[in-house]
């Protein structure tokens, strides 16, 4: 065994990861479910496209439902097409007040 085998890879400290460049990050509502895991959305500013799950949504069996509210990320070059990459919870009604208090 030689010694470049037995050496250890240097250990560098770990920087947080940066937010991903050139990525249009916008929320929308989910309109139709369509095959093979694609989403009709309708994206708050009022235009439809086309949406795929992301893998670790797949990977965590996380499902959508239509009607719920999701953030959709966009390439600049195709602006038809998007990803789903977050499911938000749905809306909890506040409990309001009684009147006789």
């Amino acid at each position: 065994m030689s010694k470049k085998d037995s050496r250890k890879p240097i250990q560098t400290e770990s920087k947080p990861h940066a937010p991903k460049k050139g990525v249009i990050e916008i929320d929308g509502e989910i309109i139709e479910a369509m095959r093979n895991a694609n989403f009709r959305v309708k994206l708050k500013n009022g235009v439809e496209i086309i949406c795929v799950i992301n893998g670790k949504m797949r990977m965590h069996n996380i499902k959508i439902l239509v009607g719920d509210n999701v953030k959709v990320e966009m390439s600049p070059y195709d602006l038809t097409k998007g990803r789903i990459c977050y499911k938000y919870k749905p809306n909890v009604k506040p409990i309001e007040p009684d009147e006789n208090n």
